[in-house]
């Protein structure tokens, strides 16, 4: 039993299978994530190593060359490039494309291991190196300015907590920054120093002492009975004025206090940036997304949210969407869903011009919506977006879907015209015709197919457009093949009136076709 067979006999199956093509691609469009474009994940990775303090001769000698040494030694790197500047080494390593980031990951975790015992101490003099993957996903999806009109220098703590958290709790969130602005809390100590020369102390000693002060030592456990009571010694300074009774020497037999030889002053961090807003300095926030999540479910989680804080804080705190991808995401998705809706439409006037009834125009029609939902359910299972190059592929593909449906219908008509029943004239009609859509259908195939093999960001793009259109074209095939002749053998009929086209068009036709017929019989005797 061939495909149309089996849509005209067993036309409930039939329709049982296409209404769960429905349900399923109803689903997916639901849970389908939106987007601007693809996920894009280069094949890059940079191994970032911040060395505080140091120069960038000093980071390009003791931290860049060191880590380029072992990370060239990398499978399948292509090219390997370092940035040094001062305090940070950016060490960015170009794979090939095909490449998989996540074990060329694992392999670069491995060469820092290695790199380690020559670079300097970690973490007394430099942090450890990590590792940086760009993706598309990154891309932050707000930028939030918050301002106040009064000066609080507790605003960044203020924001940092009540606003960061919060949002940093929401599902779909990645990571709350705060970019730039606002005062940061610090414990400042201002060395005198030619006092400290006086005992003989340097800065480095200072440091060190306070590091070695400000610990949480764990001593250990007390068992009692049954129950075990853990132990830890507390070290860490609590107010300014435990700072400053820290001992760093002696001399004379006396201790050596550090509020002898420094100030401490519970400040703030010295700013290097100045953020405003609306001509008034304040706070700029960053929120990105998680990795697959839907942009604009996230977007609006987010700014529900905030609705809610901002009713706890202060009344002159103002909290301002300086940026929102969504916005554009919406609009351009918006745009291109009525082009989508408008070819639809204009596809289906233009059927009903040609074909004159309504029936065969309903059965070519019913084509364009199942081959569009069999491409929404290809998307949902290989984890795509809704994003503008999926609708683009999808409106490009609106126009050819009909065709077939659009030589099954004419030809089981021409079978009904010939005195069959609608059954068998649906039945030989489709598979008279089916080798030939079938043909037709993959030569439009075979056009987009190399366009699976590029490479680049340019072939994540067109590789998403072309598989889209594969589908879709295929999915219509299907269509055609099964659900439009299990159609017309219920809803196709012969028509009454004969007359293609309306009386005032024959008019014309013989106002014009005539003489150009004669024009042509001219040029034949001519010839």
């Amino acid at each position: 039993m061939n495909l149309p067979e089996f849509g005209v006999r067993k036309p409930v199956t039939n329709l049982m299978i296409f209404c769960a093509i429905l349900v399923i691609a109803l689903y997916s469009i639901t849970k389908l994530g939106i987007d601007m474009f693809p996920e894009i994940e280069p094949p890059s990775i940079s191994v970032i190593a911040v060395y505080p303090g140091a120069n960038p001769l000093d980071v390009e000698a003791k931290v860049a060359e060191p880590l380029e040494n072992q990370l060239g030694t990398t499978p399948g790197l292509e090219k390997i490039t370092s940035r040094s500047t001062e305090g940070i080494a950016t060490v960015t390593l170009k794979f090939k494309w095909g490449t998989n980031i996540d074990e060329a990951s694992n392999d670069v975790r491995d060469r820092i291991e290695l790199a380690k015992r020559f670079l300097p101490d970690i973490p007394d003099e430099m942090d450890n190196p990590f590792i940086f993957k760009f993706n598309t996903a990154n891309i932050p999806i707000l930028f939030l300015g918050i301002t106040a009109k009064q000066t609080y220098p507790e605003l960044y703590d203020m924001v940092d907590k009540r606003v960061g958290d919060a949002l940093r709790q929401l599902p779909g969130v990645g990571t709350v920054q705060i970019q730039g602005g606002g005062l940061q809390r610090q414990i400042n100590v201002w060395l005198d120093r030619n006092t400290l020369e006086g005992y003989g102390l340097s800065i480095l000693d200072i440091q060190d002492i306070l590091k070695q002060e400000n610990i949480m030592q764990p001593v250990g456990s007390i068992k009692s009975g049954l129950t075990d009571y853990l132990l830890r010694l507390p070290g860490e300074f609590n107010d300014p004025e435990g700072i400053n009774s820290v001992i760093i020497g002696k001399s004379d037999n006396k201790f050596i206090y550090l509020k002898d030889v420094a100030r401490v002053e519970d400040g703030f961090k010295e700013v290097d940036s100045i953020v405003r807003i609306n001509k008034n300095p304040g706070i700029m926030m960053m929120i990105q997304k998680q990795s697959g999540v839907n942009t604009v479910e996230v977007a609006k989680l987010v700014k529900e949210k905030l609705n809610a804080i901002k009713k706890a804080l202060p009344g002159d705190v103002e909290v301002i969407t300086v940026f929102d991808t969504s916005k554009n995401i919406i609009n351009s998705l918006d745009s291109l869903k009525s082009s989508v809706w408008v070819a639809i439409l204009l596809v289906i006037l233009v059927v009903w011009f040609f074909l004159r009834q309504i029936a065969p125009s309903i059965i070519i029609a019913l084509t364009i919506p199942f081959s569009l939902l069999i491409s929404f359910i290809y998307l949902f299972l290989s984890g795509r977006t809704i994003n503008i190059i999926s609708l683009t592929s999808l409106a490009i593909a609106s126009g050819m879907v009909v065709d077939n449906a659009i030589v099954v219908v004419d030809n089981v008509y021409r079978h009904m015209e010939k005195g069959q029943r609608q059954v068998e004239s649906a039945i030989y009609g489709t598979s008279e015709m089916f080798l030939s859509i079938a043909a037709s259908t993959l030569t439009t195939v075979v056009v987009f197919v190399p366009m699976l093999f590029i490479t680049g960001v340019t072939g994540i793009m067109f590789k998403e457009l072309a598989v889209i259109i594969i589908v879709t074209l295929m999915a219509s095939l299907f269509t055609a093949a099964t659900f439009s002749p299990m159609l017309c053998s219920k809803w196709l009929k012969l028509r009454v009136e004969k007359k293609a086209f309306p009386e005032d068009f024959m008019i014309y036709q013989k106002g014009w076709l005539n003489p150009l017929k004669n024009f042509t019989q001219i040029l034949s005797h001519g010839a």
